[in-house]
């Protein structure tokens, strides 16, 4: 998979007196290809040679609130979906563009825009899984899916682990961060479900947001809007071998889905 990288190394900078930088490489925008707004497929490169900073993938999302109703969410339509989204996306785009080299992503990033990392439902246990437990350093070929069919759960598919039991490929149900997981150093309650629908109780915050629904972002306070959109970014994650925090590389747009009702 050479080329696919927009970095292909880690770049060391040691000198007298100076930090040394740890640098992971970005999730190139061609290997991401979206199918009719609520498919999308990624060809992820292997992360082997980084395999001493621990490098696997994670994906970061936030749902926004809206009175606006499309099917395939274009970027020209992202301040009229949530005035938020568009400015969430214009301030990360300063760590996503490839040509920018003065900004470093790191945790806060994501904190700081109330993004969260996705995990997934695991049918084998009761214990959710962090999507890098998915998407790991080995990389592969990745199908998330916002079914539009109401009452379908939104999934992603590992189209190189075939299920032993349906013959299909392995699938996991999309889950929003839960109350036990890291979050970035914020708990919150998920009303009124961890499942990507719709619902009016998405809306629902106490007078402390950082308690409930922290992934969700209402537009201008509004409390009546009919429709939710959940934007999504890919990164790369490793671990700093000095001082153990992690490390991320530039992140990726993934695109914006619209969320269906569940009945």
């Amino acid at each position: 998979m050479k080329g696919l990288f927009l970095v292909v190394s880690v770049f060391l900078l040691t000198t007298c007196g100076l930090e040394t930088f740890y640098y992971l490489p970005q999730l190139s925008q061609a290997n991401i290809n979206v199918a009719g707004g609520n498919n999308v497929s990624l060809n992820i490169p292997s992360l082997s040679q980084f395999s001493t900073l621990g490098a696997n993938y994670s994906i970061f999302y936030r749902i926004y609130m809206s009175n606006h109703q499309t099917e395939i969410p274009l970027e020209s339509e992202y301040y009229t979906i949530n005035p938020t989204l568009s400015n969430d996306y214009n301030t990360l785009y300063t760590h996503a563009n490839p040509a920018n080299n003065t900004t470093v992503t790191t945790a806060d990033t994501f904190k700081n825009r109330s993004y969260h990392e996705l995990f997934l439902e695991n049918p084998d246990s009761t214990n959710d899984i962090i999507i890098s437990d998915v998407i790991t350093s080995s990389g592969g070929l990745y199908n998330i899916i916002f079914p539009s069919r109401t009452g379908e759960y939104p999934y992603i598919e590992n189209r190189g682990i075939t299920d032993p039991v349906t013959g299909t490929f392995r699938r996991n149900n999309l889950f929003r961060a839960g109350e036990n997981d890291n979050n970035n150093g914020i708990k919150f309650d998920q009303e009124p479900s961890r499942n990507f629908f719709y619902s009016p109780e998405l809306i629902e915050k106490t007078d402390h947001p950082n308690f409930v629904n922290n992934d969700v972002a209402l537009r201008n306070q509004v409390r009546t809007d009919e429709y939710a959109y959940v934007s999504m970014y890919i990164v790369s994650v490793g671990q700093n071998p000095v001082n153990f925090q992690r490390i991320f590389s530039k992140p990726t747009h993934i695109s914006v889905f619209r969320l269906t009702n569940l009945y």
